[in-house]
């Protein structure tokens, strides 16, 4: 009988394949409970992160734009008028 972690790891791995794995095998059902919860925090986790990679990447597009806005002005009066502009719709 492998030790927790490996069944764990099983479970989390390979999902249906490893039920039927556990119930050839005599596993205790709280070592099919862990696995499960590993691997729906795991899924969790993952989802976050693609989440927050998606957002990053909009971020960054934004960050583009305006540097590209700010770049385009020819003046400093331009400037200041684009900085206020854009400080009123923040605070807005």
């Amino acid at each position: 009988m492998g030790s927790l972690v490996d069944i764990a790891n099983i479970v989390k791995t390979y999902g249906v394949k490893a039920l039927n794995l556990v119930q050839k095998h005599p596993v205790e059902l709280g070592c099919v409970a862990v696995a499960g919860g590993m691997a729906l925090d795991d899924h969790r986790v993952r989802k976050s992160l693609k989440q927050e990679r998606e957002k990053n990447v909009l971020y960054q597009e934004a960050l583009k734009k305006h540097q590209a806005e700010i770049e385009s002005l020819k003046t400093d009066i331009e400037r200041e008028e684009y900085k206020n502009r854009l400080w009123e719709e923040l605070m807005t």
